[in-house]
């Protein structure tokens, strides 16, 4: 959250995350249902990650983060030189390529060059070959094309297809080179990220991919954000707490309010001043202040009571939120 706390001011975007937002959104036209959360749709592993691990092996593979969880942001970081490296397009997920350090790299069919700091989005509708001039580090985002439907059906309100994404191979265009690092340093700087933040993080990387490379990308409008109704807010509340011990989905949250994703993470911030993996934060911290005064848990049966991925985790996040170590804060009001 202090990644993000920090870039706030840079990027508009990163108010998704923390904060009171200028972004744009609108309430669903449903009611409110309190029928459970619909089953996220299962995705596959992401092909490039799959076709990477197949060429070259684990060796190359540096890190990698939640490639196992269904429908949620994936990403992996790579080293490894990519000449003859054949792409095919991928029928679940977008990929997005943040050029991390190393030589340049290039596609066969395409003039253009990726060089460190750059952004490439890779072509949706054609297999391409990539070289490179040695060893290049990359880090790769598998976005779920269900995120990109939902942001293109309610910022938009055109139906999404691959062929309106264009080709867009070694930007510094800062509006996607922004979001794209920042999501790779947040996930780096986190122990695990939850679900919620990469939900977040995926919504955040569709608006800007939409807004910077789809063929609809002027017909996006700017409205105010309207505030949730008190039904949908309480539906939105009560399964947050009745789950907090659980890694909480941005989808889950927002089915509950019979929202979509985007517009539930826009209406929850205007309405609370708090961005959906914000509050989840916060309660989170509430309740492990609660049960260290209630109960006689260890701090790691704290941490996963309260949805922590671990102790540390748990002292991490509440260090930074209430300035002291879980174990200082027991201290003084045992």
């Amino acid at each position: 959250m202090a990644i993000v706390l920090a870039i706030e001011w840079l990027y508009p975007w990163s108010k998704l995350l923390t904060g009171s937002s200028d972004q744009t959104t609108g309430n669903a036209a449903v009611g409110p249902k309190r029928n459970g959360s619909r089953e996220p749709e299962r995705s596959s592993t992401p092909h490039q990650y799959t076709e990477l691990q197949r060429k070259f092996g684990s060796e190359v593979l540096i890190d990698e983060f939640a490639i196992d969880r269904p429908n949620t942001l994936k990403a992996a970081q790579w080293k490894a030189d990519i000449t003859g490296r054949i792409v095919r397009p991928d029928s679940n997920y977008l990929c997005i390529v943040f050029h991390a350090g190393g030589s340049k790299v290039w596609c066969s069919d395409d003039c253009s060059v990726g060089v460190p700091g750059t952004v490439t989005i890779q072509p949706l509708c054609r297999q391409t070959t990539w070289h490179s001039g040695g060893v290049v580090e990359f880090f790769q985002l598998y976005l779920p094309k269900s995120h990109i439907r939902d942001v293109s059906q309610h910022a938009f309100g055109k139906d999404y297809q691959d062929e309106d994404i264009l080709d867009l191979i070694g930007t510094h265009d800062p509006a996607l080179t922004g979001p794209v690092s920042c999501a790779r340093a947040q996930m780096f700087h986190d122990e695990e990220p939850s679900d919620i933040l990469l939900d977040s993080w995926a919504v955040i990387l569709a608006d800007a991919i939409l807004r910077r490379t789809s063929v609809h990308r002027t017909s996006g409008k700017e409205t105010q954000p309207g505030k949730m109704t008190p039904a949908r807010m309480r539906y939105a509340i009560e399964y947050i707490a009745e789950n907090l011990d659980g890694d909480l989905s941005l989808e889950a949250i927002s089915a509950e309010a019979a929202m979509s994703p985007y517009h539930f993470c826009r209406s929850f911030k205007a309405s609370t001043g708090y961005s959906p993996h914000a509050y989840v934060t916060q309660r989170r911290i509430d309740r492990a202040k609660e049960l260290m005064i209630e109960r006689n848990l260890t701090l790691a049966q704290i941490a996963h009571d309260c949805g922590f991925s671990s102790q540390a985790h748990m002292t991490n996040r509440f260090k930074k939120l209430v300035g002291i170590t879980p174990g200082q804060y027991r201290s003084i009001v045992s």
